[in-house]
């Protein structure tokens, strides 16, 4: 009885079987996989979180200088144009000056407004408008008609896209 007592004892403190050990392996390896991917990710995801937060000019990146996703009311209040109730942004974009710190040079956008609308603001001077004819033909607009201010710091456009009244404009911030 003594000896298997013993027998008992040793394999109390035995080491475990290949299967045990290696249970504990992957264990050890899930633990540390946890707590490296938590260091890692939460500031990724806190970084991303920040970078993907909308502003007066859409969404900016800090290591680009173009924002995308330009608010209706900043694209009116920019280029003074004043949209009508059930308009919606189709593309716009808002770049910052070369110059860091300066600001944004350029906010551009498309949208689309309700059938009949007319822009009432066209400048009767039809300068440069390269911009907005580029934006409405990227758009495969047809009927397009633009003008811009004398000095083509700010430009319109509007043409029809598949049957939808649409308005590009364009405008430079710094003067």
């Amino acid at each position: 009885m003594v000896a298997v007592a013993e027998d008992e004892q040793m394999d109390e403190y035995a080491p475990p079987c290949l299967g045990r050990q290696l249970l504990l392996l992957v264990g050890l390896f899930l633990v540390i996989g946890l707590i490296v991917a938590s260091v890692v990710a939460a500031p990724i995801i806190a970084v991303n979180t920040k970078l993907n937060e909308p502003g007066e000019y859409g969404v900016c990146n800090p290591f680009s200088t173009r924002c995308h996703d330009v608010p209706l009311e900043t694209i009116g209040a920019v280029t003074g144009v004043d949209f009508p109730e059930g308009a919606k942004v189709i593309t716009s974009e808002a770049v910052e000056h070369s110059m860091l710190g300066m600001g944004i040079e350029y906010v551009e956008g498309a949208v689309e407004v309700p059938d009949g609308w007319v822009i009432e603001q066209l400048p009767d001077s039809p300068g440069n408008s390269t911009m907005v004819v580029q934006e409405l033909v990227d758009l495969g607009a047809d009927s397009i008609v633009v003008s811009s201010e004398r000095t083509g710091y700010l430009q319109y456009g509007q043409g029809q896209v598949d049957g939808r009244n649409v308005v590009a404009v364009w405008t430079r911030t710094n003067r």
